[in-house]
Formats: structure tokens, sequence, C-alpha cells
């Protein structure tokens, strides 16, 4: 607690962050344990005890003398420890191994509490540990998050870019620093869509953002933030870095490089931008005449999305028929009917998952099919940014979904849900966005009452912090339940 304060960490963050301490007592650990009821064998499982090599040793904290940082997944529950040694030999931060429950390159230090304001902020800001993500917060910055040891992942992107289009990535000046934030770029670069890219900030040499906050105050920083380059400019800094490119030869070399970064590039529009302004950059710099745009292919038909309506829709291969009475069948079960619809929409809309994510994932379908497809579309756009319709379609029937999308897709062959055309693909995002809230808040009310009140007593059961809190909010929606039934 000492060692915290004297570098400026308030009591009020140690508490938000939960921050602890593991002293380097023999016996302390195992005895606290015990205590509570935790076996040896959950300890190994969880990578708190190490298993000795050597036959007939015991096993043995994995943090000893360290300062604790609890690790929290994306909801708030902790699945792992970093640890920070307070002296002597060994390694300076020190993680968790992988677990079932811990895998390093899925999460990012905080992002439990950065994702609240992020939702608000429309912004992400993303430091390289945990002292500079816990200072960052203390000084006012509470969407920043920060990678666990390794260079960013293609899945810490994709929590970034659920919340804005272009994080904020903050990298120290020093040559290792840098080295970081072109690791970022490389591996952002096959990601990169149509408005969706990152932005840098470079620190001053020798400071990271806990001793520019201490030294300057938070104002300096938010300066830095405001500043900050997106990627095309940052990958143009490093291929002119070291270079010589003062003759037309040279620069006819830096434009291969030029080529060779951009062929890393997925999406065929954004690759063909970036193509361009670099090489207008490059010859400018020549005082020569750039040479002509490369131009964007246009596609040879309309890019209309197809739709669940027309008779070619993605979902009418290969599929089993459908008696005219189990569609009559289907249509008198209101509670389906809703459930169906709900997900229909989000899968025809990718970008609603932002918007309905924390509904749907407190909620359990009353059809086991329509269920399991729920969970499969939820697991699938946490992971994978930006999806349109075709491409989200292609990911459920890889993942074994066929039948039931069929299945559903056959309820618009005598426009069962004509209705609703905001299922339709290529109806405006806000349209569909409300058609989904008044689906969700008018025709699945009990429903969707009850699956909140599940999920709030499996909270309540699971975590005794809760518990009190749950129950009333329980309470709190059985009795405006009862008031809307009176009225």
């Amino acid at each position: 607690l000492e060692q915290l304060c004297k570098r400026g960490i308030s009591l009020d963050t140690i508490k938000k962050f939960r921050l602890g301490f593991a002293p380097d007592i023999p016996g302390h650990f195992m005895a606290s344990m015990e205590k509570q009821a935790v076996s040896e064998q959950q300890l190994i499982d969880t990578g708190m005890l190490i298993v000795p090599e050597e036959d007939g040793r015991k096993a043995y904290p994995r943090f000893r003398g360290r300062i604790m940082f609890p690790i929290f997944d994306l909801y708030g529950k902790p699945i792992a420890f970093g640890g920070r040694i307070m002296q002597g030999e060994g390694p300076k931060y020190l993680n968790s191994p992988e677990t079932l429950l811990f895998h390093k390159g899925h999460i990012l230090f905080a992002y439990h509490h950065a994702a609240i304001q992020a939702r608000q902020k429309k912004q992400m800001l993303v430091g390289e540990g945990y002292m500079d993500v816990i200072a960052m917060h203390q000084a006012g910055f509470d969407t920043a998050v920060a990678p666990l040891g390794t260079a960013l992942t293609e899945s810490q992107l994709a929590l970034l870019w659920r919340h804005t289009n272009e994080p904020i990535l903050c990298f120290d000046g020093d040559s290792a620093g840098q080295k970081a934030a072109w690791r970022a770029c490389e591996r952002a670069l096959p990601l990169l869509k149509p408005s969706l890219g990152l932005k840098f900030v470079t620190l001053p040499e020798g400071e990271d953002p806990d001793s520019l906050i201490q030294k300057k105050g938070s104002d300096e920083l938010a300066l830095l933030f405001a500043r900050s380059i997106p990627i095309s400019e940052k990958i143009w800094q490093h291929i002119i870095e070291d270079r010589e490119f003062s003759t037309p030869e040279a620069a006819a070399g830096v434009e291969g490089h030029i080529h060779k970064i951009c062929d890393e590039i997925k999406d065929q529009t954004v690759k063909i931008h970036m193509l361009n302004f670099l090489r207008q950059r490059l010859w400018k710099n020549l005082g020569m005449q750039p040479p002509e745009q490369i131009k964007i292919q246009k596609p040879n038909r309309l890019g209309k999305k197809r739709n669940f309506f027309h008779n070619d829709s993605l979902f009418q291969k290969n599929m089993a028929p459908i008696s005219d009475r189990e569609v009559k069948k289907q249509r008198i079960n209101k509670t389906q009917i809703c459930e169906q619809i709900l997900l229909l929409t989000l899968i025809s809309h990718p970008q609603l998952y932002d918007y309905v994510e924390e509904r749907l994932i407190m909620s359990h379908f009353s059809d086991k099919r329509l269920d399991a497809l729920r969970q499969g579309v939820l697991k699938i756009l946490s992971r994978e940014v930006n999806l349109e319709f075709e491409e989200l379609v292609d990911y459920l029937k890889k993942s074994g979904y066929t039948d039931v999308l069929n299945q559903l897709s056959l309820l618009f062959k005598d426009g069962f849900y004509a209705a609703h055309n905001f299922i339709d693909p290529n109806v405006d995002i806000s349209q569909a966005l409300k058609g989904w809230n008044d689906i969700w808040e008018k025709g699945w009310d009990i429903p969707k009452e009850k699956a909140e009140i599940q999920y709030l007593k499996k909270q309540a059961k699971n975590d005794v912090e809760k518990s009190i809190q749950a129950i009333k909010e329980i309470k709190q929606r059985e009795w405006l339940r009862q008031n809307k039934n009176d009225e």
C-alpha cells in the first residue's frame, strides 16, 4: 500500500482496481486458501500454484513478494493476476499462465471499467502496461486499457473497435515503444476496413503516461491525445525512417516497399486509398508530379444485399421442405415468433450488436435451437468486427447452424414477416434498431422479464457482493410488471 501511495495512486483507485499484495512468507498463501476451502488442484488449474518438474517437491505459489493486479474478464469477473516485483531478482512483471478461464490475447487490462465509459465517449485509449492504465484512469482518462505483456492481437483489436472506429494507441518515445507501435500497425493492416483504423500518440522520450501525468499534469497528456496521428501517417513515418529517397531511383525502391506494406491490407478500398496516399507523399517529397492514382475497380453488378424475402435467399439452398401445418403452428406461438424476429433482425444487421448485446446475453429463448443460434451469433459478433450480413451468415453456416437458418428462412415464402420489414438487410440501421426495440419492449415483455430475473438471481448466487443489489432489482422489476398488468 505504501509503495502504491508513493507513486501517487489514491486509495479510491486502489479499491477500484482491487490492487493487493502477495507476501513472500512460507505457508501464508496455502493457509489463506485452506480457510476459504480452495483445493490445491484448483490452485494448480488456475495457475496460482506452480508444480516443480522434480519429483517429490511441493507446489509453491506463483506470486510472492509482488504487488497484485487482478485481471478481469469482459464482465468484471477475476480470471487471472499480474504481479509486479517489489525487490530482489526475477521478472519485473509476471502474469498468470494460460488457463481454461484466461487467454491473454483475448482480454485487455481494465476493459470492463473502460467499456462502460467508452460506450458514451466513443473513445478507447491503449497504454503499454498496468501502471500506465491505472494512472490514466485516476487522471480522468477512464477509457484506457492495456494488452497483457504482448503485442495487440486481432481479438484485442476487435474489442477496441466495438466502441470506436479509431482507438488511440499511446507508446513511449524510446526505441522499444516505437517497435511496439509498428507491431500494432502490422497486426492491424489485414483488419482495416473503411472508417476502421487506429491513431497513435508518441510520448516524449523517457516518459510514460504515469510519469508524464506526475510531472506535467493530465492536460499535457490530453493535448497529446488531441494531436494523435492516423495509421496512414504512422506508416509513412516508418517508411521514411532511415531511408534515402532523394533520387527517382531511390524513390522507386521506397515505392516498392510501400506496395509490400499495402499488400497486407485485405480490404481493397482501404488498400487502394492507402497506396495512393503514400505514393503521393513520396513523390511530392521529391518535388515531382505524383504518378496517376490507382483506381478502385467497381464491381460488375450492384452491391445490394440479398434478403430473406427473395426466392434466391442465402438460406434457400438445400433446404428440407416444411408443411403448412408446421408454419401455422409456429404462427400461434407468439414467444417463438418474437425470438425469431429478434434473431433475424440481428443477423440481417450485425451493426446492431453493440446496441443489443447486453440484453441478448441475459436472455434465454424458449426454443432450444433458436437459443443455440442466439449463443452462436453472440459468440461470432463478439470476435469479428464490422461483419456484413452475408459474412455473418457464412460464419454461422460454417459453425453448424445451416438447418436452423434454413428453417427460419422458409417463413418468408408467404410473406410471413412482411409486416416486419426492418428485418430486410437493405433497411437503414436506425429503422432496424427501432423495430428490434419494439419487439423487445412490446412483443416479448414477459419472457424478457423472466430471463432478466433469472440472470439477476444467478448473479446474486455467484457473487455475494451483488446479492443485495440484485434482489432489490428483482423486486423492483416484479413490482413494475405487476403494476403494468394492473393498468
